[in-house]
Order: C-alpha cells, then structure tokens, then sequence
C-alpha cells in the first residue's frame, strides 16, 4: 500500500508548529523541484529556520526493529523496518512518536501555506543544526534527467526535490515511497533546524547528494 506525508514545521523556540497536506500524498508524487506544495514550504522557511520533518503514515507503527537482509540475517541493529532505512538522523522513539502525534493525530485543522513559492534553484538549503548547506542550482544540475522522447521538441527536465526527501522519516514503507540513488541520504536532516536562504551563514559547510530515482540503491551495503 502507498505511505501517506505530512510536512511539519517545528518553530526555532519548540513552541509551536504547524503541519501541511499535499494535494498528492505520496513521498515521490510531490517531492519534485517545480511543485507548489514544496516551493511554498520553501517559502515559509525562508530566512526563518524551523525544524522540519516530513512525517510518513507508517514512521511510528513499529519503530527500531532489526535491519535485515532478504536470508533474515541482521545487517544493522536499529533500524525502521525489516526493508527500509537504519536509525534517522539518531531520533530517539520520543521523538518520533512526538512528530507523528503532532502531524497524523493532531484534531486541529492543517495550517494553510502562503500563495508564496520559492524555487531553490538560485537558493541555498541550509541546516543550521548541523552548519551545513546545500547549494540549490548546483543540486539541481546535478540530479535533473531529462524525461523527453525522441518525438519531443525539447528537453523535459524533472528532478527530485531535496528539503522533503532530506527530512523524512518512515521512508521505505510504502508504496511512492524513494528507493532511488541517494536513498541512504533520505532523513538525514530529519528535525534539524533548516532555513532557505540566499546567502551561505559564515563558516558552514557545503553538503552535496544526488537524488534519482531511475537508480535502485541498496542499503545493504551502507549499514554493514
């Protein structure tokens, strides 16, 4: 079955936070660099760090079994489900049951996102938890592949989008989930205090990954 996202801004003081639906639900329907939902995330955090988390349906239903590989052995000990990702970003139960409870059992309506979009091409994504940065316009030229057919008349770039694959958590779960290249990268920033900005804060360092989800990546041999 598909697993279902919600986004969760966190803010900076931890008191108070606001979650967001898509339109399409599923991790890899809308996690698209050109899709309004994640352009006007991108906005909302515009110069204004917020934790963010992007929450699967399925993140809490079992957490921290054993990874394993198809013959059942043990190839790490922590890890979210028998076929998905190790132990995100070091989050301990607490925390992600708190992500989940304030996204998929919250019974306050879902906040309402400002018409405002923010293309992160020409921005930087950067994690203030960690002092890194992501530049916008270099990961888009590295991760865009061309969906165009011979019979087109031009090229037809598509490229994931990182803020939401970067800050998810329950990935592998479902169906539309990412199984791509970069998947070991899929949560790492998971609840880190993130912003969109035009300028690189002085000492941070620069983070690159590529996401394509045309590549199958195994995680087998990252948690051995």
């Amino acid at each position: 079955m598909g697993q279902y996202y919600k986004a969760l801004l966190i803010e900076e003081s931890g008191r108070g936070s606001d979650y967001y639906e898509p339109d399409f639900r599923k991790l890899t329907e809308h996690s698209w660099i050109g899709n309004d939902f994640l352009e006007a995330i991108c906005s909302e955090i515009f110069d204004k760090p917020k934790r963010v988390v992007w929450v699967g349906d399925y993140a809490a239903k079992k957490l921290y079994s054993p990874l394993k590989n198809n013959e059942g052995v043990i190839i790490h000990k922590k890890g979210w489900y028998a076929e998905t990702e190790s132990l995100v970003n070091n989050l301990s139960e607490k925390e992600v049951v708190c992500f989940y409870k304030k996204t998929w059992e919250n019974k306050k309506e879902q906040s309402q996102l400002s018409q405002n979009c923010l293309d992160i091409r020409g921005s930087y994504v950067v994690n203030h938890t960690k002092s890194l940065y992501l530049d916008g316009r270099e990961y888009y030229e590295s991760s865009k592949f061309d969906w165009s057919t011979p019979e087109d008349f031009e090229a037809d770039y598509w490229c994931a989008h990182p803020l939401s694959l970067l800050t998810a958590i329950g990935n592998g779960l479902g169906g539309g989930d990412f199984y791509g290249k970069g998947r070991r990268h899929i949560g790492e920033w998971a609840g880190d205090l993130i912003s969109v900005s035009k300028t690189i804060p002085q000492d941070y360092k620069k983070f690159s990954v590529i996401f394509d989800e045309r590549e199958e990546e195994s995680l087998e041999a990252n948690n051995e």
